[in-house]
């Protein structure tokens, strides 16, 4: 027979028509047999993939939104920092730091909560459909978190809000001193 790169149960129907008597042997090898379950892997990162973008966008919106509100309340004392001598990277520092700060602390909260949510939910013990053990191969939900992949995280987030801030913090320190200490608002 032909080489067939498909799993052993898709094949039945053509070796059981083949006309010969005696043993019938395929030989596949693993990445044949599993070659379902890659597709269904690389199906779920492209999805997950999608949604970290879109979950990634919306944090830089409302980040960039958050500095321009805080850059237009504060813009008085912007103007009056800068009359008394602070330089335009002064001010383009002190959002940014905040910026940065606000995001260690957001992440490190949100890491660390999900870490305990996670925690919770294996000591539930919840069970899992046999359809869905096959994938997971476990009878019950059980989450793992790896140290590496949270710390990745809170710094690859804390970096795109350091990001996201760049643009408005630059446009604060170009803030000419005297229209800055006259702004109502």
């Amino acid at each position: 027979m032909q080489a067939d790169a498909r799993p052993f149960w898709m094949k039945f129907e053509t070796v059981n028509r083949e006309d010969w008597t005696g043993q019938k042997v395929d030989v596949t090898t693993w990445e044949d047999e599993l070659s379902m379950m890659t597709k269904l892997l690389g199906a779920l990162q492209w999805i997950t993939g999608l949604l970290i973008t879109v979950l990634l966008a919306i944090v830089v919106i409302g980040i960039m939104n958050t500095m321009w509100i805080a850059i237009r309340e504060r813009t008085r004392e912007i103007g009056t920092l800068r009359a008394i001598g602070m330089q335009r990277t002064g001010v383009m520092w002190l959002f940014l730091l905040e910026s940065l700060l606000l995001g260690v602390i957001g992440t490190v909260v949100g890491a660390l909560f999900g870490i305990a949510v996670s925690f919770g939910l294996n000591a539930l013990h919840i069970p899992v459909p046999l359809s869905a053990q096959i994938i997971l191969m476990s009878d019950h939900l059980h989450l793992v978190v790896h140290p590496a992949d949270v710390v990745r995280g809170v710094v690859t987030i804390t970096l795109i809000t350091g990001l996201a801030a760049l643009y408005p913090a630059l446009r604060a320190a170009r803030l000419r001193p005297v229209t800055a200490m006259q702004h109502f608002g």
